[in-house]
């Protein structure tokens, strides 16, 4: 019984430390697509700050454009972007984000009413607004937030066995 106790103890100590780590960058995930086009991609992007807006500092995936696919290789500056991201949508602002494979490079960005992309082979100035696609980003959870749902868990099963217990006892 006091074994039980005690563990229970040092997980919630362990689970409250994790919690209490500042985290230094944020990770996303992204998917982009134009079917219609033979246009999509998916990565990740990996931020440095942990409020909106936030500065990517990182990108890799892959994309396809016109049946070609191809590694993401990194940020760029193409079409002037700003590379932030803004959580909740609309993700980008009207200089949105950029990046390069070996053949080319692609910008995403926001016209107000739908995401464009943009790609420097056929638009070397980068010129608004491209091709119409679907954006969508989403967060990946941080270390800290499994930590405190695996003890979560394990003090909901604590508390049911508890229980058994004691719903033994009274019979």
């Amino acid at each position: 019984m006091l074994l039980k106790k005690l563990t229970l103890a040092v997980v919630l100590s362990v689970s409250s430390l994790l919690s209490a780590v500042s985290a230094n960058a944020s990770v996303f995930d992204f998917t982009y697509s134009d079917s219609a086009n033979d246009i999509f991609g998916h990565g990740t992007f990996t931020t440095s700050d942990v409020a909106s807006p936030f500065t990517i500092t990182g990108i890799s995936g892959t994309e396809t454009y016109l049946g070609l696919t191809e590694t993401i290789l990194g940020l760029s500056s193409y079409a002037s972007a700003n590379n932030l991201l803004f959580i909740p949508a609309p993700f980008v602002d009207f200089s949105g984000i950029a990046f390069t494979t070996a053949s080319n490079q692609f910008g995403i960005g926001w016209t107000g009413s739908n995401y464009g992309i943009v790609d420097f082979n056929s638009n070397p100035s980068g010129g608004c607004c491209g091709t119409e696609v679907t954006f969508n980003v989403t967060a990946v959870p941080e270390p800290s937030t499994w930590a405190m749902m695996i003890s979560g868990f394990i003090c909901v099963g604590y508390l049911a066995m508890r229980r058994r217990q004691s719903q033994r006892i009274a019979l």
